[in-house]
């Protein structure tokens, strides 16, 4: 009898534990999907925000805040970089070139830890740096700065 009771427990627990594990893969799916819808739905408002560029500049910055604080919100990386750079871009547009200097060098460690589309955003921000040298202002000191420094 005892061994009877035995083999029931030590089979319990296996059954146990075995509906445990499908549950935690099963909760595992759901935080995966999860995470890719949010993904998805951050890539959605950055390209709304690009498609607002030389249009409706300040409803793109809105929308690219929100990218942001979406991706702070589940730690997406490429979100982050993304935003900020766009920050920086629209900031640009609009000849706030201090305020889009700032985003730039905010962006900088996001795109730099970026694995998006093989180091794109890295190399796109350094194109968006670039062209603030272009601009009359008083960044252009802050850059020479800056890039000495890296």
């Amino acid at each position: 009898m005892q061994v009877l009771v035995k083999w029931l427990v030590f089979f319990g627990l296996i059954i146990s534990s075995t509906l445990q594990a499908r549950q935690d893969r099963k909760n595992l799916n759901i935080e995966s999907a999860t995470y890719q819808n949010d993904t998805a739905y951050i890539s959605e408002l950055i390209l709304s925000a690009k498609n607002l560029r030389h249009k409706a500049t300040d409803s793109g910055i809105q929308l690219f805040h929100k990218a942001i604080v979406e991706s702070r919100r589940i730690n997406y990386n490429d979100g982050l970089a993304r935003g900020i750079t766009g920050l920086g871009l629209f900031y640009m547009d609009k000849g706030e070139y201090n305020k889009s200097f700032a985003y730039y060098q905010l962006a900088l460690p996001f795109c730099k830890a970026s694995d998006f589309q093989g180091g794109v955003l890295l190399v796109g921000l350094y194109n968006n740096i670039a062209a603030l040298t272009r601009q009359p202002c008083s960044t252009i000191s802050h850059l020479k700065k800056w890039s000495a420094a890296r």
